[in-house]
């Protein structure tokens, strides 16, 4: 698992929440992902966290199971980088118990794990005396058989994109007023959980970015890297290299998710 190339959970930690079933072949249903994350050249530290965790024959009801977040500290509340660490670290360990869970309702178990989550992070703001808050777009994805699944909760301003077949849709929305003035934060202020529901059939891209990256690459232009480069190590670190070009100042993190 990545959080700005931090190992964030154990193989022991992992051990309890799985059990060993028979290998089937994957071929044609493997899903890829590609994390990419550095600090902005107006930031002392990078604020952004990102974090992949991908289980191959996971259970009896699952085939593939796959956690990802991104989130994007914010500055002005002087604990962004421990809010965005914490919540992708608590994010990932939070959806363990999912991977054998059998009649589950994944998209509240989502919003009560961002609460649990928004709930720490308050607690942690009142013992330290300090104001904490990321933005935060982050999810699962259930695989069994042909058939994937992707649930993804949201607050602030990242994004998660679609891409099939060159077109690209927007998943999420913003939370904000423009101008990195965002309305909500995990840690800070909650006043809606948006919950996004969306199959993921072959040659998908599912691509999440912090504002660092959308606030000077327009949809198009991820679409075209998208349909150029392919694979997500090569689409996630494009996608930054252009950000920089085009002169953001912002931490910049992409993290692309590809089913072949």
């Amino acid at each position: 698992i990545w959080h700005n190339n931090v190992k964030i959970i154990s193989s022991k930690q992992l051990k309890r929440h799985l059990h060993i079933v028979d290998a089937e072949d994957t071929s044609g249903r493997i899903i890829v992902a590609s994390p990419y994350s550095i600090k902005g050249a107006s930031k002392e530290v990078n604020e952004d966290s990102t974090g992949i965790l991908s289980i191959k024959y996971c259970g009896d009801t699952v085939t593939l199971f796959h956690v990802f977040a991104i989130a994007d500290g914010v500055s002005s509340l002087h604990g962004g980088e421990y809010a965005s660490s914490f919540s992708v670290r608590s994010f990932i360990l939070g959806t363990l118990p999912l991977i054998n869970a059998v009649n589950t309702n994944i998209k509240n178990y989502l919003r009560e794990l961002i609460m649990e989550i928004h709930a720490e992070l308050q607690d942690y703001a009142v013992k330290n005396n300090v104001n904490v808050g990321t933005t935060f777009t982050g999810g699962v994805i259930t695989q069994s058989g042909n058939i994937a699944a992707a649930t993804i909760v949201h607050i602030g301003d990242s994004r998660a994109y679609k891409i099939v077949d060159n077109t690209v849709n927007r998943i999420t929305s913003d939370h904000s007023l423009g101008g990195h003035v965002i309305t909500q934060a995990l840690g800070y202020v909650i006043n809606n959980i948006d919950v996004y529901e969306t199959m993921i059939g072959r040659n998908t891209y599912l691509i999440l970015t912090t504002d660092g990256i959308t606030d000077v690459v327009p949809d198009d232009m991820i679409g075209r890297i998208v349909h150029e480069y392919k694979y997500p190590r090569y689409i996630s670190w494009t996608l930054v290299n252009s950000a920089e070009k085009l002169g953001t100042r912002d931490d910049e993190t992409v993290l692309t998710i590809w089913r072949n």
